[in-house]
């Protein structure tokens, strides 16, 4: 999906343009490594295995490392992203310009309009987990909804609702 809007219709594949994804973590996603960088590279399985360049170039980094892998204005980067740290003139100003955008009347309530949605959707999440759960833990146990909310500890305000939705 990051591809559809680089080429045309009909267009053939050799045509599509490299693209960059970067990942950027504050924890370190490799427990066994120590790097603030890594490049990751696609590769066709087959028999024997060969790569697979297709122009999407992938990156990951990581506030965690502790290498000299990577300048030092990126080590502040990404200092300021995991601990809100402003050593450095780059990230001085970029402090600034989230203060600034946060000061910002239009964008204040599209961000709040953002959090009210993204809590419904992380409050329908949790309720289709409940859900999930009930219904195999009565597949598994072979006892009635109400008995399987009852045994699950699901409030009784949850409960009712919740045996509405199984019901359907």
């Amino acid at each position: 999906m990051i591809d559809l809007n680089q080429m045309e219709r009909g267009a053939k594949y050799e045509d599509l343009k490299n693209s960059y994804i970067i990942f950027i973590c504050c924890n370190q996603p490799f427990s066994d490594s120590s790097r603030h960088i890594y490049f990751v590279k696609n590769e066709c399985e087959g028999n024997p295995p060969f790569d697979y360049s297709d122009g999407a170039y992938k990156i990951i980094l990581s506030a965690e490392g502790e290498e000299d892998d990577i300048s030092e204005e990126m080590k502040q980067f990404l200092l300021y992203l995991k601990e809100k740290k402003t050593e450095s003139v780059f990230t001085k100003r970029l402090q600034m310009e989230v203060d600034e955008a946060r000061q910002h009347k239009k964008w204040r309530v599209e961000y709040m309009n953002l959090l009210e949605r993204d809590e419904r959707m992380r409050e329908e999440g949790s309720r289709m987990r409940t859900l999930e759960l009930v219904r195999n833990y009565m597949k598994n146990k072979e006892k009635s909804a109400e008995e399987a909310l009852k045994d699950l500890a699901i409030s009784e305000n949850e409960r009712e609702e919740l045996l509405a939705e199984l019901e359907k």
